[in-house]
């Protein structure tokens, strides 16, 4: 969905995503510029060159906690050049979590994904955050389904983790 936002706006996209995806994401290459990597270290290293080459100005983290981006954020290289956005689920890590502070010393700009975390953000200096909402509902092929009067139909839009819920 954010590659799709930022296309319609007019900006040039690069998405460098885990290989691991790439079956998963079927329109993966609406964007400009795909990289696919395994997410190692030395993948984050080989990200770190190519922001450089491209001369990319700005970085959003899908998903801007865990040791994967704290990995990438601790690169020693320097990055003035580069502001890095990126959404954030949980704001206890903010707060609570030693290594969202040494990514907090890059991500200086979040997103949420509802209002209520949005007024909810904690007051931390230079630190900026907006909500937003990631739905894209692209065109589905229509499949007849059959609703019964007084039927109560409920969707739970995303995906099923069963390692992250119970």
């Amino acid at each position: 969905s954010q590659v799709l936002f930022l296309k319609k706006k007019g900006y040039t996209v690069h998405l460098i995503c885990n290989k691991k995806l790439e079956g998963l994401i079927e329109d993966i290459h609406i964007a400009d510029h795909v990289m696919l990597t395994d997410m190692s270290l030395t993948a984050s290293v080989k990200v770190w060159f190519y922001l450089r080459k491209h001369k990319i100005s700005k970085v959003i983290f899908n998903t801007a906690q865990g040791s994967k981006v704290l990995k990438f954020c601790m690169m020693p290289m320097s990055s003035r050049k580069i502001k890095y956005f990126g959404l954030i689920h949980d704001l206890r890590k903010l707060t609570e979590s030693s290594g969202q502070k040494w990514i907090m010393r890059k991500v200086k700009r979040y997103f949420v994904l509802a209002d209520f975390l949005d007024k909810n953000f904690p007051d931390i200096p230079g630190l900026k955050h907006k909500a937003m909402s990631p739905v894209f509902l692209p065109e589905y092929r229509t499949i007849p389904l059959e609703k019964k009067p007084g039927d109560i139909w409920i969707v739970i839009g995303g995906s099923l983790d069963f390692a992250c819920r119970d």
